[in-house]
């Protein structure tokens, strides 16, 4: 399991870390009430991405916790 610090320093990481947190982005749609169509999984990827590039630690939330609103805003 690759960690969110590690997956920010290697895009190879990076890429580990989006295949083990794609589930997320079904919570999200889930969450929306939204039919599982192939269009909402591609930008809840993008989504996705996005949190875990500008994720920081600091901000004193988990990953998903930080996530999950920016992959339903997506």
């Amino acid at each position: 399991m690759v960690t969110i610090e590690e997956a920010q320093q290697s895009k190879e990481k990076m890429d580990i870390f989006i295949d083990e947190n794609y589930g997320l982005v079904g919570k999200a749609i889930r969450k929306l009430h939204l039919p599982p169509e192939d269009d909402y999984w591609q930008e809840g990827a993008i989504g996705l991405i996005k949190a875990a590039r500008r994720y920081d630690k600091s901000f004193g939330t988990t990953f998903s916790t930080y996530a999950i609103p920016i992959i339903a805003g997506q």
